[in-house]
């Protein structure tokens, strides 16, 4: 099975008169899916399946189930040839689940494009979810709550099909100091730059006119850039989404204009596109999205191997829950990972 693979499950439980449950997997890349055990359980029931060559299994319902909600476990045949981390979701009758979609996360992913293509770095959700501090919102992966298969699902922000290359326009109206020829072509060599990194078109030029918002609406699928000179750090990126979790708005606030060619601060202004993509803050790896008043030594000066990856995955993930409308994700790993005591991955060992 492929290095790197992201794969979706979708499993259909009736309601009252459920008689089992039964489902598909696919692979992203198109690489054979047979094989996963599939464990399902429920009250003092327990029963698997296993994938046949075309990702299909179904396991039939015990009477001793009962009524209550059915746990599905997804995980390697054999978990010392593991090459997802186990995903654990609850399908909750009370909830009227007619259909269940999850995504696997890839214990190690094979970087896709770019100047870092056929690297593989490890990937842990639990790092990837580890907070910068305690009582810090959160860690590189963010969450959203959407409506997917007709119930309230954790996803990850992301923005809606179509939308890449994203529109970057300098806002020339509110900026607190004028934006220079040469400030915007420091900008988007640096954009330059973390595009050959990520293997990917992230973001394309447009003009601040043909962005302004509406009356009763905010750009939509824009990157807004300007100086804020009230703003206490050296950079801010963000980004605003919907009750679906899709990103309609992003912005980059800079300090002020030495920003763009001079910053004292490493990686500036990768650091704060990366955040227009959707994630956050990691003091987990050395990464352009450590937080310097947090981790000042875990701050690298560009992006870094495993946040290429880890934003990979990030960007999988969303289109592949939105696509499938698949409700369990990054959320269901991060329970398997802890529940299941996958080991971490580290570099070493790995081929």
């Amino acid at each position: 099975m492929a290095v790197g693979m992201v794969m979706v499950l979708a499993a259909v439980a009736s309601g009252a008169e459920a008689q089992g449950v039964r489902g598909q997997v696919w692979a992203a890349d198109g690489s054979s899916v047979a094989g996963l055990r599939v464990e399902v359980s429920g009250g003092a029931w327990a029963d698997s399946a296993v994938t046949d060559a075309a990702g299909r299994f179904a396991v039939a319902r015990g009477a001793e189930a009962g009524d209550d909600s059915l746990r599905v476990v997804v995980d390697a045949a054999d978990p010392a040839e593991r090459v997802f981390h186990p995903s654990v979701a609850v399908v909750a009758k009370a909830q009227g689940d007619d259909e269940v979609r999850m995504v696997l996360v890839p214990r190690r992913w094979k970087i896709a494009g770019g100047s870092l293509a056929g690297s593989v770095v490890p990937v842990s959700v639990v790092r990837g979810f580890t907070p910068t501090c305690r009582g810090c919102a959160s860690g590189f992966f963010r969450r959203a709550v959407a409506n997917l298969a007709g119930a309230r699902s954790s996803t990850v922000p992301a923005w809606r099909p179509g939308s890449f290359p994203l529109r970057v326009a300098f806002d020339h109206e509110y900026t607190s100091e004028r934006i220079t020829g040469r400030d915007s072509a420091a900008f988007w060599r640096d954009a330059a730059e973390l595009e050959s990194l990520v293997g990917m078109r992230l973001f394309r030029p447009a003009r601040f006119v043909d962005t302004e918002p509406g009356e009763d609406h905010d750009p939509d699928d824009v990157v807004l850039v300007w100086v804020e000179r009230g703003l206490r750090a050296a950079g801010l990126g963000s980004v605003t989404y919907s009750g679906g979790g899709d990103i309609g708005y992003g912005a980059v606030r800079l300090h002020n204009t030495i920003s763009f060619t001079r910053s004292q601060v490493p990686g500036l202004i990768a650091h704060e596109l990366v955040h227009t993509l959707g994630v956050g803050h990691t003091c987990s790896w050395y990464s352009v999205m450590a937080d310097v008043t947090i981790c000042p030594l875990q701050r690298s000066p560009a992006p870094t191997a495993e946040d290429v990856a880890y934003l990979q995955v990030h960007l999988a993930m969303g289109r592949l829950q939105r696509d499938h409308r698949a409700r369990w994700g990054l959320d269901a790993a991060l329970r398997g990972e802890q529940e299941m005591r996958v080991p971490n991955t580290t570099l070493a060992g790995m081929k």
